[in-house]
């Protein structure tokens, strides 16, 4: 969650992560079904996650999951400090 409110600046205030963290349950965890389908998100800037290629946007997907039996769920520290988001050049 951090790094999405590092990422969309709308996601910064309490009440942004509160709405966040709730619509998010309501949306199965599923942050690219959140970002098409919910109020908050359509007032979002997602620019930074949708530069490179979506880069960014990849890593959100893989860290906000829920964790369940089926799917072993979020992406690890060691994962996520090895996803192409760091490697790229910020152009």
């Amino acid at each position: 969650m951090i790094f999405v409110q590092m990422m969309v600046p709308q996601l910064r205030n309490k009440a942004a992560q509160t709405q966040f963290a709730n619509d998010l349950g309501r949306y199965n965890h599923s942050f690219e079904f959140w970002r098409q389908n919910s109020n908050l998100a359509k007032a979002c800037d997602f620019s930074l996650l949708d530069r490179q290629g979506g880069a960014g946007m990849n890593l959100a997907k893989g860290l906000i999951r829920e964790r369940n039996s089926t799917q072993r769920g979020r992406m690890s520290i060691n994962a996520a400090l090895r996803h192409p988001f760091f490697l790229l050049p910020d152009i």
